[in-house]
């Protein structure tokens, strides 16, 4: 069972999996946002306005959006957001699970998912990656601290 309320961000431009990954997810008590689109300005603005406890990045488009990049920048946000990596391209499966090069320093990627994948390795990544996360403050005391 998810921790109390986390939720996920699913970020893949194939609508079939990110729906097949939300209807899974919801089905195990996770609240799930889907963006269909790998360009960056979208994902800020889901992140800005969801704040959520972890993102499942595609990395596998041919016209994805550098996913490294994007997840050192969710690493390196005031409230960072774990990061899981789901790619079928081996080379970047590799780089990411040895965690030696400077890129996948940079992205502290809390997860790696090699496609396809077994729901279950699905369910344990995102279990991973959401209790690395830090619950966003909602509170009208949060809103004061951040706008201040």
């Amino acid at each position: 069972m998810p921790a109390s309320g986390a939720s996920v961000l699913c970020v893949d431009d194939d609508r079939d999996i990110a729906e097949i990954v939300q209807a899974v997810l919801e089905d195990e008590g996770y609240p799930v946002s889907c963006i269909y689109t790998n360009e960056y300005e979208a994902l800020a603005r889901a992140v800005g306005r969801l704040e959520p406890d972890c993102i499942l990045l595609d990395g596998s488009s041919p016209t994805a959006f550098n996913a490294w990049q994007q997840a050192a920048a969710m690493a390196t946000r005031r409230r960072r957001v774990p990061v899981v990596m789901f790619t079928g391209h081996t080379k970047d499966l590799a780089e990411a699970r040895a965690n030696t090069s400077d890129r996948a320093i940079a992205a502290d990627f809390a997860a790696i998912l090699e496609k396809p994948f077994h729901l279950d390795a699905l369910l344990e990544a995102v279990a991973t990656a959401t209790g690395r996360s830090v619950p966003f403050d909602r509170s009208d005391a949060g809103e004061k601290a951040r706008t201040r």
